[in-house]
């Protein structure tokens, strides 16, 4: 496999993005089986959107909130990385059955809560876009950046979709996603590049008032 120095100078020379929109994932019944697709964890966390140029970190959420002074642990983690990079994935709190919890999640105090960021994308690497890189290689190059990182974890991919599901559905977690190993990252895009097959639905409500 080719160094990761290599798999970089393959994408386009240009500056850091503002900002970047997260590829979105079509919502399917069903877990596709086809070799053009590889399969992932879907992840029960928060989306984050994560930059760091000269060891200044921002952490966007999916609506594009700044939520680095929630996650002081992984700003950190992303500084000592020492590469300028953006890079995608969720903010993950792992149970001692080690399966995430979002409801822990949403609960962490910054403090004693172990936290880790499940990466699954790098969309830009010291002055080249990847974005239009295959998927395989963007993976590759985000493996090699993260080996050995407890905190910033790299998301695996997987071949056998229907296999992964099962487990997933087993283990009571969230689902599982679907991407096509040739496939660019289009930032907002929610097309069928990214296909997601949840084993349950979570639904979020606010409740203006209440009375007995």
């Amino acid at each position: 496999m080719k160094k990761i120095e290599s798999l970089i100078r393959t994408g386009i020379k240009s500056g850091m993005p503002a900002s970047v929109a997260p590829m979105l994932c079509t919502l399917t019944k069903e877990v596709i089986q086809d070799d053009q697709y590889l399969y992932e964890l879907k992840w029960d966390g928060y989306r984050i959107i994560s930059s760091v140029q000269k060891g200044k970190v921002k952490m966007d959420s999916r609506s594009a909130l700044n939520y680095t002074h929630k996650y002081p642990v992984v700003a950190k983690a992303l500084a000592a990385l020492k590469h300028d990079v953006v890079l995608d994935g969720e903010v993950v709190v792992f149970n001692e059955e080690g399966l995430p919890d979002f409801d822990a999640l949403q609960l962490y105090d910054g403090h004693d809560t172990p936290l880790t960021y499940c990466l699954f994308d790098i969309l830009w690497m010291d002055g080249y876009d990847l974005k239009k890189l295959p998927l395989t290689d963007r993976k590759e190059i985000l493996r090699q950046l993260l080996k050995g990182n407890k905190i910033l974890r790299y998301s695996e991919s997987f071949d056998d979709g229907p296999a992964l599901y099962e487990q997933v559905v087993q283990k009571n977690m969230e689902g599982i996603v679907a991407k096509m190993k040739d496939s660019p990252y289009i930032p907002g895009n929610r097309g069928d590049s990214w296909l997601k097959t949840p084993t349950r639905k979570r639904q979020e409500f606010v409740i203006g008032g209440w009375a007995e």
